[in-house]
């Protein structure tokens, strides 16, 4: 598998994220747009970063009329993704003092060998789905982003295993409750 997934990157170029590579920020993208499409969520996350802006601060501050009508670029309901906005803000800025980035590495370096506490913290928030955790947990060095291959590979201790595990509904799902 790694070797077809090389000759396609040597043929069409290395993969890039789309979106925010910010913890916090992923988690505003993610509900900026629904149904979740890069280009949902990319005009409703742009939208909202030109005329709100993305702190937890800024978000919190602005009215939910606002929120819903920038929200509207990104698809349906934009009142309850206007809602989760303001939860994912009102919790970072109360739990994690306005700095998610910060607060995972630091928890993630408390724990060096068990790096899902930072995924347990990012359950905290709504609507982040098993894909999204997975996305977000491959962030844990805050560098480039490399995904983990979903079902046909395994994910390192990137993702919180101690040792390479195949990724399934039912492996994600069975740590995301642990």
């Amino acid at each position: 598998m790694n070797d077809i997934l090389e000759a396609l990157e040597k043929m069409y170029g290395p993969q890039h994220a789309t979106g925010p590579s910010d913890p916090y920020e992923m988690l505003v993208y993610l509900n900026c747009g629904y149904p979740a499409s890069d280009t949902a969520c990319s005009k409703g996350f742009e939208a909202l970063k030109r005329e709100v802006g993305l702190t937890p601060k800024e978000i919190l501050a602005a009215a939910k009329s606002k929120l819903v009508k920038l929200l509207r670029l990104g698809g349906i309901v934009p009142e309850l993704r206007a809602d989760r906005l303001k939860e994912v803000a009102r919790k970072v800025k109360a739990e994690f003092g306005g700095d998610l980035k910060s607060a995972l590495q630091n928890s993630m370096r408390q724990e060096k060998k068990q790096t899902d506490k930072g995924i347990r913290g990012a359950k905290k928030f709504p609507s982040l789905a098993s894909l999204a955790l997975r996305k977000f947990c491959c962030f844990r060095s805050w560098r480039q982003w490399r995904p983990c291959r979903p079902q046909m590979s395994k994910c390192l201790p990137a993702c919180g295993s101690a040792k390479p595990e195949r990724i399934t509904p039912r492996t994600t799902a069975r740590r995301a409750k642990s």
